[in-house]
């Protein structure tokens, strides 16, 4: 499995969890409203906050202060209407890219091997 697969299917519903249950929970956004700024259905929202989705990392994300004070940056400005779905994009690319040079840990070890040896590849974009 390729590090950005790896990603794409631990971290990322991870991340998508916690920034709709902070915008439902710490803002009053409606599950619509939150799948809308979030480019996804009403039900996949309800599928994270149900943790049906996304539970894999979420200890992870919410021991890690540095992601965590970012969300939150990202949240408080999407609920004011000051983000949206393109800051939202770029934020899950930063984030993506700081897991990658081991800012975050993954619990699976391998999959962690993984993506530590995916980026000491020198052709690996954004690797450094």
């Amino acid at each position: 499995m390729l590090p950005c697969e790896v990603l794409s299917k631990r971290l990322f519903p991870a991340l998508r969890g916690v920034i709709a249950r902070m915008l439902i929970e710490k803002h009053g956004l409606s599950v619509y409203e939150t799948s809308k700024l979030l480019g996804l259905t009403p039900a996949a929202v309800s599928n994270y906050l149900s943790g049906k989705r996304g539970d894999k990392l979420l200890k992870d994300i919410y021991s890690n202060t540095d992601i965590m004070v970012k969300i939150e940056e990202l949240v408080d400005k999407m609920a004011k209407g000051k983000a949206g779905l393109e800051d939202y994009l770029d934020f899950i690319c930063t984030i993506c890219i700081e897991v990658r040079k081991g800012k975050i840990e993954l619990r699976e070890l391998e999959e962690a091997m993984l993506i530590k040896k995916m980026c000491e590849n020198p052709f690996s974009k954004g690797a450094k």
